[in-house]
């Protein structure tokens, strides 16, 4: 019994990992709400699981959504202030720490690393 205990915790602490791991969002969107898509990505646990190279749009809330890989969502207000962010575990939002100049605002953020 105490060894299905201990490979049942096993199971779920590798299940929770990826909702554990770190996340880098790293952005610039300019006063127009342009984004640079040479920049604006999100890794996590080291795998870029979104980015605007791959595509972005303004979504229904006048948001700025990445394209990301399927089952990953990453949204982001036009000052890159408030994200939102889905894996295939968790769904949250959260505060960036934006520096803005000139006519951009740009962000390098690391959550829960």
């Amino acid at each position: 019994m105490k060894f299905s205990n201990a490979m049942s915790l096993s199971l779920l602490s590798l299940l929770a990992a990826p909702a554990l791991g770190c996340l880098e969002t790293i952005g610039s969107i300019d006063v127009q709400g342009n984004v640079d898509t040479s920049i604006t990505r999100v890794i996590d646990n080291g795998l870029v699981v979104c980015n605007a190279a791959w595509g972005w749009r303004v979504d229904q809330d006048n948001h700025v959504s990445l394209n990301c890989l399927a089952n990953y969502i990453y949204a982001v207000t036009k000052d890159g202030a408030t994200a939102w962010y889905r894996n295939p575990v968790n769904a949250f939002s959260f505060t960036q720490s934006v520096s803005a100049g000139g006519s951009s605002f740009w962000w390098d953020d690391h959550h829960f690393c």
